[in-house]
Parts: structure tokens; C-alpha cells; sequence
């Protein structure tokens, strides 16, 4: 529920003329040390190399996973590296920037990967508006929409109030589960444009209106027509060409699941994937819009935080 908050929000200083979607020098200017990454890949010694990158980084690449970002803890080979270098885990909230601080997978715009993209985007916007992304979000969001219950510090009323979160055990059965992150005020050292977000799903209703709102012609939306447009729009991907050493994003990988492959097409596979690397759009879920079939009754449940 983060990521399209976020990208909201940078959209909107695309359309004041603050952010541009295509600007080469906003990474290296605000992001350096993301703009300082390579491409990683490993050779069939197991062997790691890292190859200067020749793409430059773009907010629409942070927008659209198609930066060559992966999450350490959902990618094996950046995983890997994340281990191998010390480098703490994504999931957590209690530290700084530094665990998104990890090489690419491929030139940014030719491929689809899920990765930190949106925390790096959500990182960008706090550092060209000079404040907090929850300070952005109130004052540009929230507040206009008369939203009250979405924020990254979720008080005891909040904590109280939240969905259990459910998992499957080795049996398969149905189990309660502990979130990726804590939810503890006192613990959150930092605020990401990934995740973090909690509140009432009746507030993140209205939210979802305010997005919707120059769609239905009713005003007072978040976004000019034109980013909304953008904001659904899809983009086709080329296929990328073979390489020796081919690291594949796959719905397998997302379950934990991936491996780096060796003498493969760098593709991915199966329908599902095919469908998640063919159209990427300003959202952070891809392919095109589709609708959402909501409840009628909005209970004041809490939605805990985790990754779109």
C-alpha cells in the first residue's frame, strides 16, 4: 500500500514541474551513492564481477521496476552479495538507507525486476523537498483527503486493531505469522517509500478515490490527467539477449525460490512471469489496471505493512 503512495507523490512533483520522469542527473545529483552501483553477475567459477553500468538511472526506471534493482532477500544472487558484504536485511525499519545499497541486476529500462525502487524514489523526494516523506504525504495527501490513519508510526489504538497476518506451515496449514517489520514507534529509524504505511482500509479507500478521482471526472484528484494516464499506461520490454552468466526474475524467485542460472537466456519463464516483465507501469504492480471488487461494509481493521 506504500508504493503507489509514493509514486503518487512523486507524480505530483513531476506535474509541478519539481521532478522529471526522464532527468540523467537527479541520481547523481541526490542519489549518489545509488547512482554508484554496478551491474553484479557471477561467472561459472562462482566468481563475482561487476560490470560499470553504460544506462543512465531515471525516476521512470524507479517507477516502473525496471531499474535493475532486486530485494537481497528475494533475489539469490543479490542476496548473495547482501551476505557476502555485510549488508543488513531491506525488511527491517530500525536502520538507515544503507541496506538498499546494492548492485544492479541489468541496464536500467531493459528488463522487469522487483526490487527497492520506490525506497530509493521515496529517498529522492525527501531529499529535493527537504522533508520526511510522512510530512510530504500529510500535507499533499492525506490531508486533502481527509485521511487520518495512514502513517509509519502506528500508535497502541493502531497496533490493537491490526489484521493478523497468515502463513502456511510445512503441513500447509493455515498459521498465524509475525510481520517482516516492526511495528513498533519507538524502533522505526527511518521512513521508506517502499513499506511502512498502516491505517483502515476505508482510509486507504479514500485514498485510492483520490487517484481515481480525474478518471471518473468527479475534481479534486491527486494527479493532473496526464500523470494519471502515465500512471496506467503500459510499457512493452524487448526480450534481452543471451548472456554467459543469465540471472532470471521468475515468480519462483519472489517465494524464494530463484537461483542464478548458467548458460540460460536471461528471461523469464512461465505465463505468470511473462505477463510480470511484459508491461510495466507507475505503479509498482504491473501490466494494465484492473478493477477491484471492495466490500460493502469497511471495518476499522488495521492493514498491516508489507510489499506490493
Amino acid at each position: 500500500m506504500t508504493k503507489l503512495v509514493t509514486t503518487v507523490a512523486c507524480l505530483q512533483l513531476v506535474d509541478r514541474g519539481v521532478l522529471s520522469l526522464d532527468d540523467a542527473t537527479l541520481v547523481p545529483k541526490h542519489l549518489p551513492e545509488l547512482d554508484a552501483q554496478k551491474i553484479l553477475t557471477y561467472t561459472d567459477e562462482d566468481k563475482e564481477v561487476l560490470t560499470p553500468r553504460h544506462s543512465a538511472l531515471t525516476l521512470r526506471h524507479l517507477l516502473t521496476h525496471t531499474s535493475g534493482l532486486a530485494y537481497p532477500e528475494l533475489n539469490e544472487c543479490v542476496g548473495r552479495y547482501a551476505k557476502e558484504h555485510g549488508i543488513a536485511s531491506s525488511f527491517t525499519m530500525d536502520t538507515d538507507i544503507s541496506p538498499f545499497v546494492v548492485p544492479l541486476l541489468f541496464e536500467p529500462g531493459t528488463r522487469w525486476a522487483y526490487g527497492p525502487r520506490i525506497d530509493w524514489a521515496g529517498s529522492l523526494l525527501e531529499r529535493i523537498t527537504g522533508q520526511k516523506l510522512s510530512a510530504y504525504f500529510d500535507a499533499n495527501i492525506f490531508a486533502p483527503l481527509g485521511i487520518t490513519s495512514l502513517t509509519f508510526y502506528p500508535t497502541p489504538d493502531i497496533n490493537a486493531r491490526e489484521l493478523q497476518l497468515c502463513g502456511g506451515d510445512a503441513s500447509g496449514a493455515l498459521v498465524h505469522a509475525e510481520s517482516m517489520r516492526t511495528l513498533d514507534s519507538a524502533k522505526i529509524q527511518i521512513e521508506i517509500g517502499g513499506a511502512g504505511l498502516v491505517g483502515t482500509l476505508r482510509d486507504y479507500i479514500h485514498f485510492l478515490r483520490g487517484v481515481l478521482a480525474f478518471k471518473s471526472g468527479a475534481g479534486g484528484g491527486l494527479l493532473s490527467p496526464e500523470s494519471f494516464a502515465l500512471r496506467f499506461c503500459s510499457r512493452t520490454l524487448s526480450r534481452p539477449a543471451r548472456t554467459a552468466r543469465a540471472i532470471t526474475t521468475t515468480s519462483r524467485r519472489l517465494s524464494g525460490h530463484g537461483s542464478c542460472m548458467t548458460g540460460t537466456r536471461a528471461s523469464v519463464t512461465g505465463s505468470a512471469s511473462r505477463s510480470m516483465s511484459a508491461s510495466p507501469s507507475l505503479a509498482g504492480a504491473p501490466g494494465r489496471a484492473r478493477g477491484a471488487v471492495l466490500p460493502r461494509r469497511i471495518t476499522g481493521s488495521i492493514l498491516r505493512p508489507g510489499l506490493l
